[in-house]
């Protein structure tokens, strides 16, 4: 797929290309990989990760990840864990807990952050999830805080809806090399996505969606585009 996005006051619009994909390495194993290349601020960068989900047992799963990317905005590594409960007879309730590590492309920034997570798996076909991360940054320990909503509706091989929205606190702007907005920490920001997933044909279709991101130093206004491909 493609994405655009228009942000104000000057700065550059982004321009992105992705692939990504999964498969089961066997049954209970399904490694989620990606690849893109972005442009950001006038800057350009080739950005990649692999994340393995495990199933430990009929309630228990666990994931690990890692990814990296080589432009000045992007995270030069970043490394996941996380370790999630099935409860109820149906197993239709979620909860988790995850831990990240991240260093900035700037070589200055690291970040720590820990997330709490519920998903609710409704009999009528829809999807419900919420959550809270904590996240230190440095240098400077800053400590910020976001929450998050999700919901998507819809079903298999026929169509999904998704709409999401996230609110908080982030402890450093990323930017391109050269820019004055690093030194601005902890500020209030806010992220509103909707996508529509659509099956064509049996194995294959269309998905498209939009982002409004807004921050006390610009806004960011965005559309996407791809194609998947079930195998």
């Amino acid at each position: 797929g493609v994405g655009y996005s228009d942000l104000s006051d000057g700065n550059k619009n982004w321009n992105d290309l992705y692939t990504r994909g999964h498969f089961n390495l066997r049954p209970g194993s399904t490694l989620h990989w990606s690849l893109g290349r972005q442009r950001h601020f006038g800057e350009s960068g080739a950005i990649g990760g692999l994340t393995l989900v495990q199933d430990l047992s009929p309630d228990w799963y666990a994931l690990v990840g890692a990814s990296g990317g080589g432009a000045n905005f992007q995270n030069r590594y970043r490394v996941d864990a996380g370790l999630y409960r099935k409860w109820g007879e149906d197993r239709r309730w979620v909860t988790g807990l995850s831990l990240m590590h991240a260093a900035s492309g700037d070589h200055i920034h690291r970040d720590n952050a820990l997330r709490a997570s519920a998903i609710y798996y409704a009999p009528q076909g829809y999807v419900a999830e919420g959550g809270i991360s904590f996240n230190r940054s440095n240098p400077g320990s800053v400590w910020s805080t976001r929450v998050y909503g999700a919901a998507t509706f819809g079903q298999a091989k026929k169509h999904w809806l998704s709409l999401r929205l996230e609110h908080g606190q982030e402890g450093y702007l990323p930017v391109a090399l050269g820019s004055a907005f690093p030194t601005n920490v902890r500020f209030r920001s806010t992220e509103a996505t909707i996508e529509w997933r659509q099956w064509v044909g049996r194995d294959w279709g269309y998905v498209v969606g939009g982002q409004l991101y807004r921050n006390p130093y610009y806004r960011r206004a965005g559309v996407t585009a791809g194609v998947f491909f079930d195998f």
